[in-house]
């Protein structure tokens, strides 16, 4: 997931993308972030089920779909591909099956990898300090 206003992004790993799995990671980042008011979305069944829209509705948080012929509309595209390059920069092909491992790693990366719309970091463009480490 990533906001759209500061960039900053929280990754959830999952096993399959259900409409169930979704509404419990929105409520994990309802816990971890905050609410946000609105959720830009691709149109795979998860996020066009009915359970996924009441779900959101319940939440007061505004659901929006991005268009069929325009999926780069969708920041999160951009997040996978950074995702994709992060994970074979940062493992060896015999350690694929172990991209957990560097799960918590490449978030704080992104997190705190300097944009140059923001002029800040995801991390502190959220929070407005430097992270802890």
């Amino acid at each position: 997931m990533v906001d759209t206003f500061t960039k900053y992004t929280k990754l959830y790993p999952i096993r399959k993308a259900t409409s169930e799995m979704a509404v419990r990671k929105i409520d994990d980042f309802i816990k971890d972030i905050g609410m946000p008011p609105k959720v830009l979305s691709d149109r795979g069944t998860q996020f066009t089920s009915h359970r996924w829209r009441e779900a959101l509705e319940e939440r007061g948080i505004q659901t929006i779909l991005t268009s069929i012929r325009y999926p780069q509309a969708n920041m999160v595209e951009r997040v996978n591909r950074e995702l994709a390059r992060l994970f074979r920069t940062l493992l060896k092909p015999e350690e694929h099956g172990k991209w957990y491992a560097q799960f918590e790693n490449i978030e704080a990366i992104i997190n705190e990898s300097y944009h140059d719309t923001t002029e800040d970091t995801p991390h502190e463009a959220l929070w407005g300090r430097r992270p802890k480490r």
